[in-house]
């Protein structure tokens, strides 16, 4: 399986990867960028995504190919999967700003999923009950102190958000890797290229536009893929 992490509207890069790879079926896990009134926002017809906290909700579930917000999922490659999309934005006050000024909506109000749909989640997982790979926008809130101060490490800037806020769908992801115990976990929205073996567990944080394909563990920046 070949997974991408966030687009952030590159859309002419997410069509070269898909050129090198015709044959495969990629799967986006959230930030593809769409609704923010792009010329180009063409998705490739070998790629399958789900939203993150840099898309139109809305616009997303309206593309035919669009995989879900949440729930139980088999893989082109037949693995058992389960995604869970959204994330919390800490730059909403910025986005509202912008937006405010002229600027273009750039945030969404239903950016993570509501408390309702996460306890369906919830139920649907448990009937599942494991899976092979656990596919999100955001990591599981015991991870956000790792994946903040490795991200401030090379933008300083970050710490000016301060403290991580805790919110429902990185407490959401906790819950739903203590109840699936998938093998493999891979998340975006932090851009950290990392890979983490946890209690069996292999973690896979995808930077933007990097490449992780779950055969060869290998994770393929943008830059190794078109050196």
């Amino acid at each position: 399986m070949l997974i991408l992490g966030d687009c952030h509207g590159r859309f002419d890069r997410l069509a070269k990867i898909s050129e090198k790879y015709p044959n495969r079926v990629l799967t986006q896990i959230g930030d593809m960028g769409l609704g923010f009134g792009s010329k180009n926002e063409n998705i490739p017809s070998n790629v399958r995504f789900f939203r993150g906290n840099h898309d139109n909700p809305q616009v997303c579930k309206s593309h035919s190919n669009y995989i879900k917000d949440w729930g139980q999922w088999t893989s082109p490659e037949g693995e058992s999967c389960f995604v869970f999309g959204g994330a919390f934005s800490i730059d909403r006050d910025y986005r509202l700003r912008r937006e405010q000024n002229g600027g273009g909506v750039s945030w969404w109000y239903d950016e993570e999923i509501f408390d309702d749909e996460i306890q369906k989640a919830y139920e649907e997982a448990r009937g599942m009950k494991s899976c092979d790979i656990l596919l999100t926008h955001d990591c599981s809130w015991d991870y956000y102190p790792l994946m903040i101060e490795t991200n401030c490490t090379y933008n300083p800037g970050m710490r000016a958000y301060g403290k991580p806020i805790q919110n429902r769908t990185a407490i959401a992801v906790q819950n739903l890797i203590s109840i699936l115990r998938p093998k493999i976990h891979v998340f975006g929205h932090h851009h950290n290229n990392m890979i983490l073996k946890i209690h069996g567990r292999t973690s896979v944080n995808a930077g933007e536009l990097s490449l992780y394909d779950t055969k060869t563990e290998q994770l393929l920046l943008y830059g190794d893929i078109f050196p």
